[in-house]
């Protein structure tokens, strides 16, 4: 450490923040499709299940829809599928009822493996709150590196989602050179 404070010459001179705490979450995803509407029934369908999907915080732990929907909800909803895409690998879910079941597990799935957590917010101190010798920031990052730096992280997070879909291709399982080359890329 230097004399001057409690952090090295090379810190004092290169760093300006420390990291201070990471919140480790998760990305989930439920698309849901229905072929058998009519186009006059998009908007009847789309209040439906909008109208569903905001019961599901007061639904009952074991998934049950079935006192908290009406007749013609629970209809609608036996006719759709379901599509998940997220963080991590889980049985996809076909239908809203199974798209419920997952929801409810998601917390209990990212408790018990920690493999499925990913950062999801990092929070940042700056050096000088530590020592009051370490040089204060001098120039701001401009707001268009800010933006590419996102664009960036956010097509790095849509490689991540398009590479665990593939590994779920069954018929990647007859290409297991691809395969592995694919999880490699994953482990970056």
């Amino acid at each position: 450490a230097s004399s001057s404070g409690i952090f090295s010459d090379k810190v004092q001179n290169l760093a300006t923040h420390v990291v201070t705490g990471i919140q480790y979450g998760a990305n989930a995803f439920f698309v849901f499709y229905s072929e058998k509407l009519e186009s006059s029934q998009d908007q009847e369908f789309q209040g439906t299940l909008e109208g569903a999907i905001n019961k599901i915080p007061k639904m009952s732990v074991d998934g049950s829809m079935s006192v908290q929907l009406g007749e013609k909800e629970k209809s609608l909803l036996k006719s759709i599928s379901c599509q998940f895409y997220g963080d991590f690998l889980l049985d996809n879910p076909t239908s809203f009822e199974d798209a419920l079941k997952t929801y409810q597990n998601l917390s209990k799935i990212l408790r018990e493996d920690k493999n499925n957590s990913v950062p999801v917010e990092v929070f940042l101190t700056p050096l000088k709150t530590y020592d009051s010798n370490t040089p204060a920031v001098m120039g701001e990052i401009c707001e268009g590196l800010i933006t590419k730096a996102q664009d960036v992280f956010e097509d790095l997070s849509q490689f991540d989602i398009r590479c665990k879909e593939i590994l779920e291709d069954a018929a990647l399982k007859n290409l297991p050179h691809i395969y592995k080359n694919v999880q490699k890329f994953l482990d970056l």
